[in-house]
Parts: structure tokens; C-alpha cells; sequence
């Protein structure tokens, strides 16, 4: 479940490259800051994670481990090394005040070990790091930390498993000498109770000529390796400070103007924190996520891919062979599965894929549950047409052969189910509630006859897919879920839109609003470029780049790669016929080229 603020956030660092599963530095590229350095130069040593935040919301950490000495001494975290691009970089106005900002929190705690830093960098460019001015103590130093904690201090400052907001402050360059700290940098308690003794807390003061920042933090700090020291870092924020920023009391609070909070409603009953990029066959065995493989001698494996929506996220590829092997899952867990309530109906559903065509000799696709007696199979569940219990409870009967005609070449299908109440009258039927398969405009491609009820005994249940089933072919998948039917799950129409609900609570009173996130169409091209007007045209580089209609003629929008994720560098663009002028927002009308 992630945290949103409402309104206009003022935060000028984005962290949605802090994907979970993830580890090492982020990579991100754009306008905005959303490439992250790690500080070790060893990929284990950082992480992303899903952690509980200080309000009870699960939210993406970034997890610094303990691990072999690297320069400085320094092991995990992320900084803004004086290497730096400028995708990592705030630009700021020297004459503004800007408040520097993270949640940190300490696990697996030596006593009398590690150190906390928590810092920031001020440039004059991209890689000259300033000399800036410490206050209260009024030295200078290239190498900036706000906070920082001796072992000894850090055990009673970032006592184990407890989160601590440290904030801090870079003042305008005229600021006079004998300034004092800002009356908001300390370190807080979530109770709000301030610390500012015990510890090494300074403001810092601009010179004339910095015009960039970064925002960096380190824990566990010289910890020798074998050590299971952990820390957690999570919400880091770089704001303005003009009166639109939150207060220290909101982010205390998760809040943002008038008493705003909201919250992503997360109504899905899996948990799919085990799915991790590069992993392979099943996923960790943890009682409480694991994904078992269906057979051990097919291939699967996680990635970060592409979903439905253009965004980031962990997919699940999967591929058997001729013979025997099936790709696919099963939401194994506990032996109980899913606890449900048997008089209660939920729904299943999955996003999948076809991305490689094969051999086959089955070729089917089968997507069901898997319904628990306590730690045994349940047997005794029936359908619509038949009251007798029956032992294979995969929705789409008979199985979809060939997967070709339901699952089109790279075409994402959103695949759903339910499993209604036992209390169900014998033979009764209900057409809304019936498995189908979706496309991305809504439209239904495939619609069965079946309803399927729980019995009197069902205590639990798995998810299961087989993608597929005795096959060469590649099938993708993202997005499992069960939810209970009760009017708080997303509608079909917000799965397919990927609409998110959100919780609000605004002075005490609760309501439910959503967010839309637009599926953007996007098309590669091939251009070429140049500053100069009538030179893109005959320019011989090309420019491997995206645009959001099938034609350069038509484009309105300029991306550079693939994905329309990166906005286009401000020039004359050509495909050899026209060119056109990018301004950074739109495209001019487009002149012909002259005729080679």
C-alpha cells in the first residue's frame, strides 16, 4: 500500500525508481531526479524493500546492509557522488532556504556498533562540489552531513526498530553569521518529540555560486562484515521553503494541506513482496508469499518489465517444453492457502501475456484456484451445471487451446474469476459473475457458462495459472489477486484503467476517491537531429527515439528511446522527408526536406 500526498507536493526529488526487488544504484533518467546512487560499490549491499512505515502502510524502503569495507568505510545507502549527472541533481536559488528530509530506521541492531550520517552535497555544476558554511559553528567543508551519530549515539538516537525523521536546512547564502539552527532541523520521534542533543546536528549555509544540491544517508556505517546490521530508509524529500511545503507536524502525521492524507487501498489478499527481479523458479519459501513453480523442470523466472500501463513493475515469465513441463505458479503459502469466509464471494484475476509463440503438444491455458479443508485439498466445491463436487477448479472449461486464439502475440489480457458462496442455491446462475477474459479497451474476448461456488467446508484457497500448460510458447504474467467481493475491491473497469483508490481522511472523516493513470500509446521512430534548422535533414546519425501516434507527421509528444519515457533534447528533428522543431512540449508544423 503506498502513500500519497494530495494536492500539489512540493518534494523536488522523485523516488519512483525505488522499485522492490531492485538493488544496487536505480536507473532513471529525465528531467527529474530519479537516478540514485548507491554508496557501496557492491549491489548487495542495497536493496528495495517492502517495509512498514511509521503509520502501519507497507511502503517500498530503501534497505542499506552491512557488508566489506569500501573507501571511506562506507557500506550501504545513496549519495550524490561528485560524479554525479545532472538527472540526480535539485537545481535551487541560492537567495531560498530548502529543508532536507528522510525517514531512518535501524534493524538487527550491535550494540556499540555503526554510525548514521545523513547529508547532503552542494554544487557549483554538476560535479564541483562548494565549500559551504556549517552552522552553528561557522567552519566550511566540502563534505556536508546535517546529523550525524557516533555508534554509541546511535543506539539511543536510532534505537532498533524504531523510525526517526532527521531533517536539516541549507540557507540562503546572505544569511548572517550568527545564525542558529532552524528551529525545525533535529531528529523526531513519530510522537513529534524533537532531539537535538547527543549528537553531532548542524544547519549549513550556500556560497554565491551553488546552484545544484543532493540529498544522501548511510547506516549501517563501518560495521564489520558478517554482521546482520540493517537500516531503512524511506520518504526522502527536498522542499522549498515558502509556506507551500508540508509543516513538520503534517509529515509527522502523513499529511499535507487542510489535514489531507490519503492512502492506496490495497484490497488484494496476496502478497506478492517474494516477487523479486532476477530470481528464478519458485519464489522464496516464506510461509506467508511464496509463488511455487508448477513444475520443477519448467522455466520461470521474475523481471522488471513493462505492464499493461507502460510503468515498471515485476513480471513473471514462464515456459515448459513438449513433454511434461509446465510454466506457471501456485500462490502456495500455508498449507491453509488464503483464509476466506465460504458464505462470502472473491474474485481472482491476473494480467497475462503471450510474447513467444512455440512447439507445444498440450498448448492450453488454465487459470483457477485451488480450494483448502484446512491443510487438505477440498474436493467437494461445485459449478452451476453440476452439483456434484469436483476435483480441477480452473475457470475457463473446457481449457483455452490453442493459447494463440484468446492470448494474441504481446497483447496484455486481463484474465478474472470468481468463487462464489456456498449458501448458493444448487443450479442457480449468475451471468455477472462469470469467468472472462478482457483486453485493454474493455472489450471481452472470452466469456465461460460456469459459475463456481464454495462448499460448506471450504476454509481457504491458492491461486494457480498455468501459462502454459505442455508448451515452448513464453506467457507473461502481473498483477495477481484475490479480493472479497464487498464493494471495496477495484471494479473491473479501475483494473482496466488502472484507476487506484485511495483512502482520505481529512479532519478526522473518512471518504474514497480515485486516480487514473492514462495508458499512453507509444510508437518508435527513427531520427535525426540537429540545432541548426535544415540540418536534421541531412544529418547521417540516427536517433533511436518514440513518439505518441504511429507518425512523425502526426506526433505531438518527442521521446528519446523506446517507451515515450524521456523527453527529447530541444531541437530540429527529421525523418529524412519533414522536419519538424521540438521546443521541450510540443512539435512545430513540419517543413520538407529538400530533395537529396
Amino acid at each position: 500500500m503506498n502513500k500519497l500526498f494530495l494536492n500539489k507536493d512540493t518534494n523536488l526529488i522523485d523516488y519512483s525508481t525505488w522499485i522492490t526487488g531492485t538493488t544496487g544504484s536505480t536507473n532513471g533518467t529525465g528531467p527529474s531526479p530519479s537516478f540514485w546512487n548507491q554508496y557501496s560499490l557492491n549491489n548487495t549491499l542495497n536493496e528495495r524493500v517492502l517495509e512498514t512505515d511509521p503509520w502501519g502502510i507497507q511502503s517500498v524502503c530503501w534497505r542499506a546492509l552491512s557488508g566489506n569495507t569500501q573507501s571511506g568505510n562506507v557500506y550501504g545507502g545513496f549519495n550524490i557522488t561528485a560524479a554525479a549527472n545532472s538527472y540526480q541533481l535539485v537545481p535551487v536559488d541560492k537567495t531560498k532556504t530548502y529543508r532536507f528530509s528522510c525517514w531512518i530506521k535501524r534493524k538487527n541492531v550491535v550494540a556499540g556498533q555503526g554510525y548514521v550520517y545523513f547529508g547532503l552535497w552542494a554544487m557549483s555544476g554538476i560535479t564541483s562540489r562548494n565549500s559551504i558554511i556549517a552552522t552553528p559553528t561557522y567552519s566550511t567543508t566540502n563534505n556536508p552531513y546535517p546529523i550525524l551519530t557516533s555508534p554509541t549515539q546511535t543506539n539511543v538516537i536510532f534505537p532498533e526498530n524504531e523510525w526517526r525523521l532527521c531533517v536539516a536546512h541549507l540557507r540562503p547564502y546572505t544569511t548572517p553569521t550568527g545564525t542558529t539552527l532552524h528551529t525545525n532541523t533535529g531528529v523526531y520521534q513519530p510522537n513529534g518529540t524533537k532531539l537535538t542533543t547527543g549528537m553531532t546536528i548542524r544547519d549549513y549555509i550556500m556560497i554565491s555560486d551553488t546552484y545544484n544540491v543532493g540529498i544522501r544517508a548511510s547506516t549501517p556505517f563501518n560495521v564489520p562484515s558478517g554482521t546482520s546490521v540493517s537500516g531503512c530508509f524511506l520518504y526522502p524529500r527536498i522542499d522549498l521553503v515558502d509556506g507551500t511545503e508540508p509543516s513538520i507536524a503534517q509529515l509527522l502525521k502523513a499529511e499535507k494541506d487542510n489535514k489531507l492524507v490519503s492512502y492506496e487501498q490495497n484490497t488484494n489478499m496476496l502478497d506478492l513482496s517474494s516477487w523479486i527481479d532476477g530470481t528464478t523458479g519458485s519464489t522464496a519459501a516464506d510461509l506467508t508469499t511464496s509463488f511455487t513453480q508448477y513444475t520443477s523442470n519448467s522455466t520461470n523466472y521474475r523481471f522488471l518489465g513493462t505492464d499493461p500501463f507502460n510503468n515498471n513493475s515485476i513480471i513473471w515469465e514462464g515456459f515448459g517444453n513438449t513433454s511434461d513441463a509446465t510454466a506457471g505458479f501456485q500462490s502456495t503459502g500455508p498449507a491453509e492457502g488464503i483464509l476466506i469466509d465460504n458464505t462470502k464471494t472473491y474474485r481472482f484475476s491476473i494480467w497475462n501475456r503471450l510474447v513467444l509463440t512455440g512447439q507445444s503438444i498440450a498448448n492450453r491455458y488454465y487459470f483457477g484456484y485451488n480450494p483448502r479443508k484446512g491443510v487438505s485439498a477440498d474436493f467437494s466445491f461445485h459449478t452451476n451445471l453440476s452439483t456434484t463436487g469436483i476435483s480441477n477448479s480452473y475457470y475457463f472449461l473446457p481449457a483455452l487451446s490453442p493459447v494463440e486464439t484468446y492470448f494474441q502475440l504481446n497483447e496484455w489480457k486481463l484474465c478474472v474469476g470468481y468463487l462464489l458462496p456456498s449458501t448458493t442455491s444448487p443450479f442457480s446462475f449468475n451471468s455477472s459473475l462469470v469467468p472472462k477474459i478482457y483486453n485493454l479497451t474493455g472489450g471481452t474476448d472470452y466469456t465461460s457458462i460456469y459459475n463456481y461456488y464454495s462448499s460448506g467446508s471450504t476454509t481457504g484457497v491458492y491461486m494457480r495459472v498455468m501459462m502454459p500448460y505442455q508448451s515452448t510458447l513464453h506467457m507473461q504474467a502481473v498483477y495477481p489477486r484475490i479480493d472479497l467481493v464487498d464493494g471495496t475491491e477495484p471494479s473491473i473497469e479501475e483494473l482496466l484503467n488502472n484507476i487506484k483508490r485511495y483512502n482520505i481522511v481529512m479532519d478526522n472523516i473518512s471518504y474514497t476517491t480515485t486516480t487514473t493513470t492514462t495508458v499512453l500509446s507509444c510508437y518508435s521512430q527513427t531520427l535525426y537531429y540537429s540545432t541548426v534548422e535544415t540540418l536534421a535533414c541531412e544529418s547521417n546519425i540516427p536517433n533511436s527515439m518514440s513518439t505518441d501516434t504511429a507518425t512523425f507527421a502526426t506526433a505531438t509528444k518527442l521521446y528519446v528511446g523506446a517507451g515515450c519515457n524521456t523527453v527529447a533534447d530541444v531541437g530540429y528533428w527529421s525523418n529524412k522527408s519533414m522536419e519538424r522543431y521540438w521546443n521541450g512540449s510540443t512539435l512545430s508544423a513540419a517543413t520538407e526536406c529538400e530533395p537529396e
